[in-house]
């Protein structure tokens, strides 16, 4: 999808008529004006074919009466533009160059009209790829604007911005920053806060936050600048359809379809609207609509948005359009992601020949087109057609990058990658290896694409039967990225979209591999770190909320020396590439004798450098492999000398509770699932052989049947035989009483304690518990809760209607048992029968307010919200709770500062509603245990929550019985839901109204306990 900006071009298009002149020569320039004002409405409706024969005639006018004149080099520059909006930068570059030759001849090279034609002839260099030409441009108008204008006018900032997106596109966000800034700065003081200039600047600061993937400081920018351009420009203006497309761009990034696309059809519509089903911002609005709608899987929405974009770009822009080119791309991409690749492969063709075309063979878009056909025949198995497109589109990147220029470094990478495939480990390694030294140098050692780089290495050391070299660079890999996401640095372009897909089974691939080589306590901790990954992600990346999972995989004593070698030479490496890279920026005119010299020292210094770097990782491989040979694998005895205080934990809870506590550790790798059981003593693991997809669909088959009420027991039996049965004789030989369950992806949907091995539910072998990531860190775990317990109980009892969360709405229905479950449960006075003493606060008493001076009072322990709650897969914004008035509270402003939790020993939730999603968008479970995370970062002790929506009745009566068994007998948490569940399934609790038992799995399998069990 093409980044949107709005542009800024400083183009005279129009001029008064001039003095001392014949009539019939002031006629003719009368005439010109006219064509010019018909230029520029073909021109904002998309008609370029229509403007430049308009800017052809006004040309001949203007040369036959001005001569070289200053406005005849305004019309060249005009027909000039048309050209490049048209793709034909070849017939652009010389009307922008005599338009250029006019100006400096009649006006002086330090005119500010001289320095516009300077600022358009860098925009086409830019759009041709000459960064370098560019950049001497831009600086060169930059510097005549600050001298004839002053640092405080708008024209001085348009040349900030300029310059900015131009660092941008070279991937140099620090250097753009502070350009962005400035200019945002000067214009805000010099045209005011509501002007649509000020938007566009902050409208630019925000694609570069969002490039970096600071989401938190791009999503308000673009929120700003929507509000001016509405205000301003009005709802119904293009202008205010590329604000709501930036800002629904930014949420499908940010992973947030469901506030993307309606934000994407209005902009569809305004434009429809203003500009006609025939332009080219139409066709702009129609393929990212259908792109995010290839994000989400739906490939029938996508491929009709698709194909008419492809039909208005053709009338439109021409067949030989770069833009055209485009679109026939995307149509590829996703006839391949359909695995259609007979419609796929000739599209391709086609825009990589008119690139080719349009831009040249040297161009590195031309290149991209080369590599995105490369990529398909791969995935045809053409490996020989593939190999020699791969092989082409890197030599031109080498040659116009460079041979440091991350791009390059993709390319490789690529190629290493097609030989893994094909086998051929020899070609792919040193190309990995170089890709690999590239991007430290130029993005550091903390990049994904680092990360990236070390990930596919590792698979080679592996696929080559190096396993312990293997997991030494996969750790480097993990680690890496748990780095950079605590700095928001993201991918390149190129990269991003299936980096981001791929990374989480990265983990969970360094977990197989060590628990391979007997390495189960470092595979706990990989396991534990992609749970932070995961709230993360669920945090949207927000690195102020997210400061608390910044850990990394530690290095083991066989490794330790290894580890601060490759640290010390990839820190190394990375500093002195990035001081090279910023001199080599500088060009040779521009650096100082000084600087020279350094840039000079630096090149002789990174070249030792890469040479160590290689002998480093040479000798490595041999010292792992001799290691290898002398001992097959390293045994559990000698990792369990690492610190492990988790074990410790277990240990103290079976103390506690009287029982031997275990933790079960579950994970899906591809067609497998891994299990890790660990006790206070001892660690060991299972591997079951499994259809993910196939797991997928009976796990949301078996949920579906069982909210309907059915007969569930094969289906319980069945998942109860992959999951369980496989680890069952082992938790009898440790005579296991609790688990403590950590769970992957869909597993997190099911109701463990209602699988079934053909005699008992599982609850009624065991007390089971949710580990999360903050259970992971120990958080509480053991801290016993306080003997007496006082509870503030916030409930809604009275269905909502409309309630409106993200610009979705949604009818709330009432839970009139909630009222009741409360009253029944808090003893607000003496007189008062409840079981707990605290306070209620129902329906228009449950309010933020309410709640955070609750929370503020700290004088209750437990904290009862029986209200509905939709945890829902996507990111924080999506799952909320309803408040009393009618409004909602989502978990991105529980995550806020206001709300602490500090002191409570059990956050309650009774009326979940979890959406599991569907098999298409994959929904793996995040939500469930992102809140339990926040709940307890924040303070809680424990979080006890359900799975579904619970009937109200039977809910209130388990919670009765729940923490009548914890006043009364003072019994665990673990303990007293297990015994509540156990009375369900005995047929001890009936409903008060028809006598029914409460037996079936729906109404008690649901409860999940997070946290400390104790």
């Amino acid at each position: 999808m093409q980044s949107i900006l709005k542009l800024i071009f400083l183009t005279v298009l129009l001029f008064s008529g001039q003095s001392c002149m014949q009539d019939n020569d002031q006629a003719l320039l009368q005439q010109a004006e006219s064509l010019n004002q018909q230029l520029v409405k073909a021109y904002q409706q998309g008609k370029y074919p229509q403007a430049i024969e308009l800017g052809k005639r006004a040309l001949k006018i203007y040369q036959q009466v001005l001569g070289d004149h200053p406005e005849t080099a305004t019309s060249l520059n005009n027909l000039a533009l048309m050209y490049e909006s048209m793709g034909e930068y070849a017939r652009a570059e010389p009307l922008y160059q005599k338009a250029l030759a006019i100006k400096k001849t009649a006006l002086g090279e330090n005119h500010p009209r001289y320095a516009n034609s300077l600022n358009n002839f860098a925009e086409l260099y830019k759009s041709m790829g000459d960064y370098a030409r560019a950049e001497s441009l831009h600086q060169k108008a930059l510097a005549i604007r600050k001298t004839a204008l002053g640092e405080n006018h708008p024209d001085y900032a348009q040349s900030l911005n300029n310059l900015a997106l131009l660092y941008k596109s070279m991937g140099d966000y620090a250097r753009a920053e502070p350009f962005y800034q400035q200019a945002l700065a000067i214009d805000k003081i010099a045209l005011g806060e509501n002007h649509p200039d000020y938007a566009i600047d902050l409208n630019n600061l925000a694609v570069l936050y969002e490039s970096m993937g600071d989401y938190a400081r791009a999503e308000p920018l673009y929120q700003q600048a929507l509000a001016i351009d509405k205000i301003a420009l009005g709802e119904n203006h293009p202008g205010y359809a590329t604000g709501l497309n930036n800002l629904a761009q930014l949420y499908e990034s940010m992973g947030d379809y469901a506030r993307a696309e309606p934000l994407y059809q209005q902009a569809l519509a305004i434009r429809k609207t203003a500009l006609g089903e025939n332009h080219s911002d139409y066709a702009q609005s129609l393929n990212n609509l259908a792109f995010l709608y290839k994000s989400m899987g739906d490939y029938a929405r996508a491929e009709p948005l698709y194909q008419k974009a492809l039909a208005i770009r053709k009338t439109a822009l021409g067949e030989n359009h770069p833009d055209y080119a485009l679109s026939l791309n995307n149509l590829a991409a996703l006839y391949k992601s359909m695995g259609d690749y007979t419609r796929a492969e000739p599209l391709y063709q086609k825009a990589s020949k008119i690139w080719k075309t349009a831009l040249g063979e040297n161009h590195p878009r031309y290149a991209t087109s080369l590599n995105n056909l490369a990529y398909l025949y791969s995935d045809m198995g053409d490996y020989a057609r593939a190999e020699t497109l791969y092989q082409k589109a890197s030599k031109i990147w080498k040659t116009a990058l460079g041979e440091n220029h991350p791009r390059y470094a993709t390319s490789l990478n690529n190629l290493a990658y097609l030989y893994s495939d094909m086998g051929d480990y020899a070609r792919a390694e040193p190309l990995y290896q170089q890709a690999l030294l590239i991007w430290q140098k130029k993005l550091g050692s903390s990049h994904p694409s680092t990360a990236l780089a070390l990930m596919n290495y590792a698979r080679l050391l592996q696929q080559q039967s190096q396993p312990l070299a293997a997991i030494f660079f996969a750790k480097r890999a993990i680690n890496t990225l748990q780095s950079s996401r605590q700095q928001n640095i993201t991918l390149s372009t190129e990269l991003k979209k299936s980096f981001i897909q791929s990374k989480e089974n990265d983990y969970r691939l360094l977990a197989k591999w060590l628990v391979n080589a007997g390495r189960l306590p470092e595979a706990e901790q990989v396991l534990a770190l992609l749970k932070e990954k995961e709230v993360f992600h669920f945090l949207r990346r927000d690195r102020s909320r997210s400061a608390n999972f910044s850990h990394n995989i530690t290095c083991t004593q066989q490794e330790q020396n290894w580890c601060q070698r490759y640290q010390q030479i990839s820190e190394q490496l990375a500093t002195m590439g990035m001081e090279h890279a910023k001199l080599e920026e500088k060009g040779s005119n521009l650096r100082t004798p000084q600087e020279q010299a350094r840039f000079e020292q630096l090149r002789k210094d990174l070249d030792i450098a890469d040479t160590a770097y290689y002998a480093l990782i040479t000798d490595l491989k041999q010292a792992f492999s001799q290691q290898a040979k002398q001992q097959k694998r390293l045994t559990t005895a000698q990792i369990d000398d690492m610190p492990d205080n988790f074990q410790e934990t277990l240990h103290t809870l079976s103390k506690e509770l009287n029982g031997q506590v275990v933790a079960l550790y579950y994970w899906l790798t591809e067609n497998q699932l891994n299990i890790i059981l660990t006790t206070q003593h001892s660690r060991l693991a299972r591997v079951v052989k499994t259809d993910t997809q196939d797991l997928r669909h009976k796990i949301m088959a078996y949920r579906q049947k069982l909210l309907n009420q059915q007969d569930v027991s094969t289906e319980s039996q069945e998942l109860y035989q992959q999951i369980i049965q496989p680890i069952a004789a082992d938790l009898k030989q440790v005579k296991a009483n609790f688990l403590m369950l950590s769970l992957d992806d869909v597993l997190r949907y099911l109701p463990i304690a209602a699988l079934h091995d053909g005699k008992q539910y599982l609850i009624e072998q065991y007390g089971l518990s949710v580990y999360t990531a903050a259970t992971g860190t120990g958080f509480h775990l053991q801290t016993p809760p306080k003997t007496n317990w006082q509870m503030a109980g916030l409930g809604v009892s009275q269905g909502a209607e409309a309630v409106e969360n993200n610009g979705e709405q949604f009818d709330f229905s009432p839970l009139p048992a909630a009222a009741q479950e409360l009253q029944d449960i808090i003893r607000e006075n003496k007189q008062d029968t409840g079981i707990l003493p605290g306070k209620v606060l129902l329906n228009e008493a449950f309010t933020l307010q309410s709640l955070q001076d609750t929370l503020g009072q700290k004088q209750h322990q437990v904290l009862h919200l029986a209200t509905h709650f939709k945890l829902r897969p996507g990111n924080e914004s999506h799952s909320f709770l309803l408040l009393g008035n009618g409004k909602t509270l989502n978990l991105s402003e529980l995550n806020q500062r206001r709300y602490r939790f500090r002191g409570i020993d059990l956050l309650t939730l009774s009326a979940c509603n979890t959406a599991m999603g569907t098999v298409k968008t994959k929904a793996d479970g995040a939500e469930i245990e992102s809140f339990g995370t926040i709940a307890q970062t924040k303070g809680a002790k424990a979080v006890l929550a359900t799975l579904w929506q619970v009937n109200d009745t039977s809910t209130s009566v388990l919670m009765q019985y729940f923490y009548q068994l914890r006043e009364q007998q003072k019994v665990s948490k673990i303990k007293a839901l297990r015994q509540a569940q156990l009375a369900f399934i005995q047929g001890k609790i009936k409903s008060s109204t028809s006598k029914t038992p409460y037996h079936h799995p729906y109404h008690w399998a649901a409860f999940i306990l997070m946290g400390n069990l104790l």
